[in-house]
């Protein structure tokens, strides 16, 4: 993971990344390895258009406190299943704390 994410940062290919996971975890593992990044960054993208979403809900003046929280919440189960909204209150702060840095 380490390794992984050093190679992002130094802005490594894809290709580049997997000749690496293969040499050290091999190919099942590192197949395995890619389904995860994508299963991830899928997860980003929808949890960053939630956030989007939410804030444009915040951000509606016409809207009462009430009402901006129903929004958030079918919003929510809208986009996310039960399993992910477990989730999305902990992915929420960490995505406020690394705005704030």
């Amino acid at each position: 993971r380490q390794n992984t994410a050093r190679l992002q940062a130094q802005g490594a290919s894809s290709a580049q990344i997997r000749q690496m996971r293969q040499q050290l975890v091999g190919a099942e593992a590192t197949a395995r390895l890619e389904t995860l990044d994508g299963q991830r960054q899928n997860w980003q993208r929808r949890l960053e258009a939630y956030l989007a979403a939410k804030t444009q809900i915040e951000a509606n003046p016409g809207l009462s406190s009430a009402d901006k929280r129903a929004a958030i919440d079918a919003l929510a189960t809208e986009r996310f299943d039960e399993r992910e909204r477990l989730r999305l209150e902990a992915a929420e702060q960490l995505a406020a704390a690394n705005k704030g840095q």
